[in-house]
């Protein structure tokens, strides 16, 4: 098994779907990752499906926020209200994608920061920071350089208040690599190790999940 033979620490995937099967009774694929709709019945359908990936793989699993454009109209709860809701009754962890998270509140204009006071940030083991562009009035996790301000800002409020932290990824699309080049991608990485730095000591205390920075 792949576990055998990378030993890591924990693995994750992202709470999202590609294929739904329609009317007619065919699978259709959307050919991108779709987020989940916060409703109950996918709640109880996602609670068995991580239950049965933990019993599979016995270390720590972790589910990842998505992005998204179109919102689902009448779900039974919020976001937070539905992360909240499957690590508890799971006890998976989460990978917070905060610049997912940023990009959600740009678009559809809510607090980012009041996102993250309604979310365990308890269950949080792996964060993701990334930048992003604008595209046909919408502002794109393209993974296409250097982090926002306020991504940094997120990062910042979410180390201090989550014990359980053990790695920051700082992601980016290899056909941006000319506009960060070696120097660019350090001072990111560099910025990130430092954050997490400032509050690890607290952070190890609290868990015995090995510490990373990626």
């Amino acid at each position: 098994m792949l576990r055998k033979r990378y030993g890591f620490a924990w693995h994750n995937d992202h709470l999202s779907y590609a294929e739904v099967t329609g009317p007619d009774g065919h699978t259709h694929n959307a050919g991108v990752a779709l987020p989940v709709p916060c409703d109950r019945d996918v709640l109880e359908m996602m609670v068995e499906r991580v239950n049965k990936v933990q019993e599979i793989v016995p270390v720590p699993f972790l589910l990842e926020n998505s992005v998204y454009f179109v919102l689902f109209g009448d779900q039974d709860m919020t976001e937070t209200q539905f992360l909240n809701e499957l690590t508890e009754q799971t006890g998976c962890g989460l990978l917070l994608d905060i610049h997912n998270l940023y990009a959600n509140a740009r678009n559809h204009k809510f607090d980012a920061f009041e996102y993250l006071n309604e979310l365990d940030l308890t269950k949080v083991v792996e964060t993701h920071i990334a930048g992003g562009s604008e595209f046909a009035g919408m502002y794109t996790d393209s993974h296409s350089g250097p982090c926002p301000q306020a991504v940094w800002d997120l990062l910042e409020a979410v180390a201090s208040r989550a014990p359980g932290l053990r790695a920051i990824t700082f992601e980016f699309h290899d056909s941006y690599y000319p506009l960060l080049g070696p120097s660019g991608i350090r001072e990111q990485l560099q910025r990130a190790q430092t954050i997490f730095a400032r509050h690890r000591e607290s952070s190890l205390e609290s868990t015995s999940i090995p510490a990373r920075t990626v």
